[in-house]
């Protein structure tokens, strides 16, 4: 069980820091953890219950599936890929559901991510002050000359949008993170107060230099958010709540006086081939009766069959549509339900237990679905799916131990 901890430990980690030929070792990683799950359940020390969620089910389905898709898929290596990095997070969900109870390793996992926050800072605010790029390794060499230019941080990323969903995961974080006494003991804890908070505001001014206008709008609905769930009177949550909605519909009715509905050849050409991408998508949809063009496939569908104009474009820059055109309606609808029901559980949690980590996953859930339609793919971002994974699984762990 040790060396399935210290694994968990070093794919968390790792998974913050896309360094070149990362997927490869966190395959071999997930491998190496599956046969160890393998051999205690063999030798009667866990049990499969002990092991498998709902969720992790649920991703043993979509792999399933995946396998299945091998019969019309048409790009074979997007496949290999999206089906690799599928099953590392469904091992990474089986270790997490074991291991995530134990009080210990829980505090060393926000320790690690607490460490990867700060060092994706000093690295993003070393890019911004020198305009040297020394761990953009994935990145065109024109590509990087540009964000020089504009002194736009991307430290391991592929894109700066890859970076700006980072931060904002980072943001949300620290600010739901509330320092306990007995992480960093050595360290006083209104010091930690203070570290924090500086940390927090180094992290939202990183957002600033990347220059995402979504993930900055995010940015700001989330602290709301945030506070909204921190304030205790029921009343004053109630009439924040009635206020912002009354502020967006002012908002979205201003816009319509002012500029009429949405015509797409008049939005900028970013926003129209994001449109258009979508609606890419959902026709591929529809050509496969619904049952999707299989993991890894969008991107030869786009290069081979564009119904809509999307320029050099070939992703379909929405997790949720992606996720549609991919795996298909059934196993869409499926998943939606569940992560509403997350949403929901994890919110009735932190009203129960006023548990901060609580806070965490309510509002990283939701400020997710709109910050994941900025960056282009996700779905082989394996940061995204390890706290994918922490999302769903530190709710249904909780409860399953309260039932």
């Amino acid at each position: 069980m040790k060396v399935l901890e210290y694994l968990l430990y070093f794919t968390i980690f790792t998974g913050f820091f896309p360094t070149p030929g990362y997927l490869y070792v966190q395959l071999f990683l997930s491998v190496v953890q599956f046969l160890l799950v393998i051999y205690l359940m063999a030798k009667k020390k866990v049990s499969i219950k002990e092991v498998t969620n709902k969720y992790s089910l649920f991703l043993f389905a979509l792999l399933i599936f995946s396998v299945i898709s091998l019969l019309w898929i048409k790009d074979f290596s997007g496949w290999l890929i999206y089906s690799a990095v599928l099953f590392t997070g469904m091992v990474n969900s089986f270790v997490l559901w074991l291991l995530i109870s134990n009080k210990k390793i829980k505090n060393h996992l926000m320790k690690i991510i607490l460490l990867a926050i700060l060092l994706q800072n000093i690295a993003g605010w070393f890019e911004v002050t020198t305009g040297i790029y020394p761990f953009a390794f994935n990145i065109e060499t024109n590509h990087i000359a540009y964000n020089q230019l504009l002194r736009r941080p991307i430290t391991f990323f592929k894109n700066v949008n890859d970076y700006a969903t980072y931060l904002l995961f980072g943001y949300i974080f620290l600010l739901s993170y509330k320092p306990k006494k007995n992480i960093f003991s050595k360290i006083p804890y209104q010091l930690k107060q203070i570290l924090k908070s500086l940390l927090a505001l180094s992290t939202l001014g990183l957002i600033f230099m990347v220059g995402s206008r979504g993930i900055l709008l995010v940015s700001i609905l989330s602290t709301v958010l945030l506070l909204l769930l921190k304030i205790n009177n029921r009343m004053l949550s109630k009439l924040a709540v009635v206020l912002g909605i009354g502020l967006m519909v002012t908002i979205i009715i201003g816009l319509l006086i002012n500029y009429g509905f949405i015509n797409i050849d008049a939005l900028d050409a970013g926003d129209s081939a994001r449109v258009y991408l979508i609606m890419n998508g959902l026709k591929y949809l529809t050509n496969t009766v619904f049952i999707g063009v299989g993991p890894g496939n969008v991107s030869y569908y786009l290069e081979n069959y564009r119904y809509f104009p999307v320029g050099h474009l070939r992703t379909i820059h929405s997790w949720w549509i992606e996720f549609l055109v991919m795996y298909g309606l059934v196993f869409f609808v499926f998943y939606i339900s569940m992560y509403a029901r997350n949403i929901l559980k994890s919110y009735k949690q932190f009203k129960l237990t006023k548990n901060n980590l609580f806070i965490f996953t309510t509002t990283w859930s939701i400020a997710f679905t709109i910050a994941s339609v900025v960056s282009s793919s996700l779905h082989t971002t394996l940061w995204v799916i390890f706290m994918h994974n922490a999302m769903f699984i530190t709710v249904d762990k909780n409860f399953h131990l309260k039932s």
